[in-house]
């Protein structure tokens, strides 16, 4: 099975008139938070197949696929339009892993997508219901993930992404994150933790106050590449993670890289 740091649980969000999208909670937090909401599985940030989204422009529908001949034939579809790779699923099942269904309703001309063996047998024996096939095999999705999920009370709400940032400042760096990017109801606010878009902890240069909201730390000599940064939002129920990509062009104005980068970076945060 392939290394992975954390799954990706994919939700089902749909209403009594017929709207069905599946969707990270990132995404899910910008949908209408009336919306019925179920976890359906879990994909994995590595995996031998790469699951791209296709959206059909006529009835708002979703098509999920690795198959390169439907990938190829859904882009030269002008009712489709590609939104790209959204996570990755194994192509064979291993421990820990469970089948994920898709199935296309013919009345609705949606799709489903389920690990659920009790819905697979229930779209099975259903006649508006035909079978696609296994897409590939995702993660299992644990009781405490589910009542999660149900539970409207715990949604955080994604108000605003955070832009990219372009820096420049004598080879220091100081980003305050601010609290209006996240909500939750009942919560002043919400818990935020910064991390390497991978999952890891940030890199030796940067470091996050979790009290403040402040990322800070310092450019290498060289300047710094484009450095993604995922911020995640925690209201001890649920989780929701926004990315954004930091870059500096100036570099570290010290005769020496490495004089600057043995200061102290709690020091750097007066800056």
């Amino acid at each position: 099975m392939p290394s992975k740091i954390y799954n990706e649980l994919i939700i089902q969000y749909s209403n009594e008139e017929g709207f069905l999208h599946y969707a990270n909670e990132t995404e899910g937090a910008t949908l209408d938070q009336s919306l019925a909401r179920k976890a359906a599985f879990e994909g994995f940030d590595r995996g031998d197949l790469q699951i791209v989204r296709f959206l059909n422009l006529n009835t708002n529908d979703h098509i999920f696929t690795s198959d390169i001949n439907e990938i190829a034939a859904l882009r030269d579809d002008n009712n489709f339009v590609e939104e790209g790779a959204v996570f990755n699923l194994l192509s064979e099942e291993v421990a820990g892993s469970q089948a994920i269904h898709r199935f296309l309703n013919t009345e609705t001309g949606n799709h489903h997508y389920t690990a659920d063996g009790a819905e697979i047998e229930t779209f099975q024996a259903d006649g508006k219901y035909n079978s696609e096939g296994i897409i590939g095999y995702g993660g299992v999705v644990d009781a405490r993930e589910a009542a999660q999920v149900a539970s409207a009370s715990s949604t955080i709400t994604l108000n605003q992404p955070f832009s990219s940032a372009n820096l420049s400042g004598d080879g220091a760096i100081d980003i305050t994150l601010g609290d209006d990017h996240f909500s939750s109801p009942g919560f002043a606010r919400v818990s935020m933790t910064a991390m390497s878009s991978d999952g890891t902890e940030l890199p030796e240069y940067l470091g996050f106050n979790e009290t403040t909201g402040q990322i800070y730390g310092y450019t290498l000599k060289e300047g710094l590449t484009p450095t993604t940064i995922s911020v995640v939002a925690d209201n001890g129920t649920s989780q929701v993670t926004s990315s954004f990509v930091v870059t500096a062009n100036d570099s570290n104005s010290k005769s020496e890289a490495g004089m600057f980068t043995e200061k102290s970076l709690a020091a750097l945060m007066s800056i």
